[in-house]
């Protein structure tokens, strides 16, 4: 897919500075990049944050051992 398209096969909504943020993202951070740090084979880019939202239902995803794992979100009401 190119470039050009990758945007177009998600919902979008505009945050706070008019960036892009993800429709159905669990969490969102939006902010100024203060610094940039190549480590191994990715740049890691540094935030001042200004808005952070994060979603009250949904549950997590992780990258780990070069697979996906599901990160259920706990039930608050048995939790307390």
């Amino acid at each position: 897919m190119p470039m050009s398209n990758r945007f177009e096969t998600a919902k979008w909504n505009l945050g706070n500075k008019g960036v892009p943020v993800l429709h159905d993202a669990l969490a969102s951070i939006e902010g100024k990049i203060v610094d940039l740090k190549d480590v191994g084979s990715h740049s890691v880019m540094f935030i001042e944050a200004s808005q952070v939202q994060v979603r009250s239902n949904g549950d997590g995803l992780i990258y780990f051992v070069r697979n996906f794992h599901r990160i259920k979100r706990p039930d608050l009401a048995t939790t307390r």
